[in-house]
């Protein structure tokens, strides 16, 4: 099961789950016998029950990684019968924004813990819409024409974005 699963540890034991109940639903038919119809009937089943789309989404995206390393890497099938299994709507997540007010009383929190880094990335945060592991992935670089200054480059799939920041070491 761990060469199926996609390797994110925070989602392997959800996806192990995911994989078992599909075994329990499919598991006695053939790998050349799943079609996209059985496969969509067991969605619906799903849909009917009390899990969320986005979750019944999940459970499709288990089962179509399992189906696709079947064709490509172990050769058992032609083709994945998950390319015409239509996948559920997900609601639009939803989006909020700080007011001034609690904005400054975040920034003022994070100048007072005890982490000196903290103030530092929330504030990268709040300035370029990063999220946590673009932030915890950033690297700091001499900046070449000044020692005392220090460029930032942020990687973000199909672009680069160049924050420069510029302090003194004091």
């Amino acid at each position: 099961m761990t060469e199926i699963l996609q390797q994110k540890p925070a989602s392997i034991k959800m996806q192990a789950g995911q994989l078992r109940w599909w075994s329990k639903q499919i598991g006695h038919t053939l790998l050349t016998d799943i079609s996209s119809s059985l496969i969509a009937w067991h969605r619906d089943r799903l849909s009917k029950s009390s899990k969320f789309n986005t979750t019944i989404n999940r459970y499709l995206n288990v089962l179509s990684h399992l189906l696709t390393v079947t064709v490509q890497e172990w050769n058992i099938l032609e083709h994945s019968p998950m390319g015409n299994v239509r996948k559920l709507h997900e609601p639009k997540g939803r989006v909020r924004f700080l007011s001034d007010e609690e904005r400054e009383v975040l920034l003022q929190s994070c100048k007072q813990s005890h982490n000196p880094y903290l103030y530092t990335i929330v504030f990268l945060a709040l300035s370029a819409g990063a999220r946590h592991g673009e932030l915890l992935k950033l690297q700091m670089f001499p900046f070449p024409n000044s020692p005392l200054s220090k460029v930032i480059e942020k990687y973000i799939p199909q672009s680069i974005v160049r924050l420069i920041i510029y302090y003194k070491i004091i």
